[in-house]
């Protein structure tokens, strides 16, 4: 479903209302309504005409908070979606998968995003800092329901949105009252509970099986999904089966994939430190199929384990290092300095990193400190927000100054 989703993103046209298209029925008990009504509001012509002023502004622009907050007045009730949709339970409205059904959404969800932390940074600025919090809220709101649809480039879409919403924790830090450090660190235990790998690994497999029984019923079908279409070898070996032999060939590529799939969903649900040795025991098990045709088919199929683990990992970690951050941040308030270690917060088990089973990295600098996890997987080290430091023009949660 992965590799089909992205295919047919590139392929259909864009339908007038994504809200129409994906709801014809609406229940008024999902959340995902409420996020292409969002989608739909930041698709007008109102609103990206208010954009494109405010991505042409220089830096340093004097009208730049002007300009943001012609931005937020252009969709006035994207915050107020949000805020309902959190109450609901977020489930994918598509009950299949084609042109006029496909993941348009999803570059309109980014711009809800950023809509979301511009009105935070807004209120950051107006010395509102609850209602900014409270605005920031609703953006991690709005990833954790993304990440646990359970269609994997769901998955991937929330985790960019959470990045963005962490961000704007980190840009103004300084400026989070006491009693919002609990409510980030309550929310941080909401993401940490959901289970978004089970989910999907279950529905990609349920589509999988799908396409094994369309193959079945049609081989030359194989050409559409590979690269070098009938040219391929794979196809070539395929064609020269029996039938019976073709038949015990899908078969066993699905049985491959499922197995992938649930071999993923359990490394997953075991402690990040085992993840490493389980997913070469899991590569090395798919390397061992003597049937190399069902291999090849299944490996037109299967996920890439170690890119959906290294993601699920910094998903969890950023969750962890928001609720290390609210300690830091609720002791320096409290203490009016940094912590020497971090030791002194007294709880050994919320500073541990899951990844190495040591503690998180805590350096002092100063007055400003680091805080991050080595990561896994060689992908390099995860702070709070990959986009530490960097200035993104999709993310406009950077603190701005009053005119």
């Amino acid at each position: 479903m992965l590799c089909a989703a992205l295919a047919l993103c590139f392929l259909g046209q864009e339908p007038p209302s994504l809200y129409s298209a994906l709801v014809p029925n609406p229940t008024g008990k999902n959340g995902y309504e409420e996020y292409l009504a969002a989608a739909d509001m930041v698709r007008t012509a109102e609103f990206k005409s208010a954009l494109d002023l405010l991505d042409q502004a220089k830096p340093g622009n004097t009208n730049l908070l002007s300009l943001k907050r012609k931005a937020v007045a252009a969709a006035p009730k994207v915050r107020d979606l949000m805020r309902a949709a959190a109450l609901k339970q977020v489930v994918d409205p598509r009950s299949a998968y084609s042109l006029e059904t496909t993941f348009y959404e999803f570059s309109y969800f980014r711009r809800v995003q950023r809509l979301l932390g511009i009105q935070a940074g807004i209120q950051f600025v107006d010395g509102e800092p609850k209602q900014a919090v409270d605005t920031i809220g609703s953006m991690i709101s709005f990833s954790f329901g993304l990440e646990n649809t359970g269609v994997l480039i769901s998955f991937l879409v929330g985790l960019a949105n959470q990045d963005m919403a962490l961000k704007g924790i980190v840009d103004n830090m300084e400026q989070i009252p006491l009693p919002s450090t609990m409510q980030l660190s309550k929310l941080a235990d909401v993401g940490l509970a959901l289970n978004p790998i089970e989910r999907s690994m279950k529905i990609e497999s349920v589509s999988c099986a799908e396409s094994f029984a369309r193959l079945l019923k049609n081989r030359s079908s194989l050409a559409e999904i590979m690269t070098e279409g009938a040219e391929s070898p794979l196809f070539k070996q395929v064609g020269a089966l029996s039938d019976p032999d073709f038949r015990a060939a899908v078969s066993r590529a699905e049985e491959l994939v499922v197995g992938h799939n649930a071999a993923i969903a359990r490394i997953a649900a075991t402690p990040e430190t085992q993840w490493k040795q389980l997913l070469t025991d899991e590569t090395t098990r798919l390397d061992s199929e003597p049937n190399m045709v069902a291999r090849g088919l299944a490996e037109l199929f299967i996920v890439p384990a170690q890119q959906i683990l290294r993601n699920e990992a910094r998903r969890r970690v950023q969750l962890r290092l928001l609720k290390v951050h609210m300690m830091v941040r609720a002791y320096k308030l409290n203490a009016q300095a940094l912590p020497v270690t971090l030791d002194v917060l007294n709880d050994q088990a919320l500073v541990r990193d899951p990844l190495t089973g040591k503690p998180f990295v805590y350096e002092r600098k100063g007055e400003k400190y680091e805080l991050y996890s080595p990561g896994i997987f060689d992908g390099g080290r995860i702070d709070l927000s990959i986009q530490r430091g960097a200035r993104a023009k999709d993310d406009e949660s950077v603190p701005i100054r009053p005119e």
